[in-house]
């Protein structure tokens, strides 16, 4: 079964490049002035904010094949776990979890493309 796939940059096609643009830096200077932010719960409110922004942006206006964005993104992210699990900020047991989860994504997403 074939996945519904949005057109190549949707997203800037229906509302158009500079409202779209300007929307994702404001949205991206609210998400780094709360992750700047003192109280844990702001910090936070600003990860996901800059998180929903990267979801959308890469889901709804790639120019790439959603699965590929999401790969992109899915890798960076690992980086920063496998990063904060060298740090001590977290465990490498976590950070292998995290691994494992994008292997098996992307394993499945390759059979998938192949057929099997």
């Amino acid at each position: 079964m074939d996945a519904v796939a949005l057109p190549v940059s949707a997203l800037s096609g229906a509302v158009g490049v500079a409202p779209l643009v300007a929307v994702a830096a404001l949205t991206m200077a609210a998400a780094i002035g709360c992750a700047s932010a003192g109280s844990p719960a702001v910090r936070v409110c600003g990860a996901v904010l800059g998180g929903l922004l990267a979801l959308v942006l890469v889901t709804c206006n790639g120019t790439v094949p959603v699965w590929e964005g999401l790969t992109i993104l899915a890798v960076v992210f690992l980086g920063t776990a496998v990063y904060r699990a060298e740090r001590g900020e977290s465990s490498r047991r976590s950070a292998a979890g995290a691994a494992a989860v994008v292997v098996v994504c992307l394993s499945v997403r390759h059979r998938r493309c192949r057929g099997g």
